[in-house]
């Protein structure tokens, strides 16, 4: 859960002759239930690579927060709370790793239902739709690849190590 401490008004104190800040919190998650709401509202998939519009953005601020009575505080979020509120959504949320391949397509979209039935299939909790998403999707992906265990091709396990390789080099700053 991300919280934010939202400026709402500023008074100057006379008597002491400084001004007051007056602050209220905002919590809010970046999760499936947001993503759910979010997309019955706009009727497409959030998880796609299309762009979306600042109306569609702040529109999903708004879901994210947990106490609905809070949405108006949006309005007062400063351009580096935003920042913040971005920062937090790419966080992962989790030790977990995993190797994607970098031929594979990525051009999928995936929807709420696809997570929810991602979620049912692997008998997570309906209560897990509250997690950070990056927590909850390397959950699912837990479960999927330790009940369909691959076997990598042997290509497949030099452009993952040449990748890798590539990654640590570009970390190190290092040529090989």
């Amino acid at each position: 859960m991300l919280e934010l401490a939202i400026l709402v008004e500023e008074k100057y104190d006379e008597e002491s002759g400084r001004f007051t800040k007056i602050t209220k919190p905002l919590r809010m998650e970046h999760s499936l239930a947001a993503i759910s709401k979010w997309e019955c509202i706009w009727e497409k998939a959030f998880l796609s690579k299309r762009d979306k519009t600042p109306e569609e953005n702040l529109s999903y601020i708004q879901c994210m927060c947990l106490n609905e009575e809070d949405q108006y505080l949006i309005a007062y979020l400063t351009l580096e709370q935003l920042k913040e509120i971005q920062t937090y959504m790419n966080r992962k949320m989790t030790a977990a790793w995993f190797w994607e391949d970098p031929n594979a397509d990525n051009n999928s979209v995936t929807t709420a239902e696809d997570i929810y039935y991602s979620m049912f299939g692997n008998n997570i909790p309906l209560e897990c739709e509250n997690w950070h998403l990056g927590r909850l999707i390397a959950l699912i992906q837990t479960f999927q690849e330790r009940n369909n265990p691959k076997k990598m091709t042997r290509e497949q396990i030099i452009a993952r190590n040449k990748a890798l390789n590539r990654e640590r080099r570009a970390r190190m700053k290092s040529k090989g």
